[in-house]
């Protein structure tokens, strides 16, 4: 990507994730029906835009 900020940074590579369910864990059904969730967007690209975690790469200038 490689585009300035005006902190001085500039974004190498941002990711999007899906973490574990844990906010879910108030039961075992919710916490399974959240782990397949999780299963199925971090599978494929197809799903990225539902995956709620950025990750990101800068590199200071």
């Amino acid at each position: 990507m490689g585009r300035n900020t005006q902190a001085g940074f500039a974004v190498e590579k941002i990711d999007r994730i899906e973490g574990r369910p844990e906010y879910l864990r108030i039961s075992w059904p919710t916490y399974l029906l959240g782990a397949a969730y999780e299963r199925l967007v971090n599978s494929t690209e197809w799903f990225a835009a539902f995956r709620i975690l950025l990750v990101a790469e800068l590199r200071k200038q």
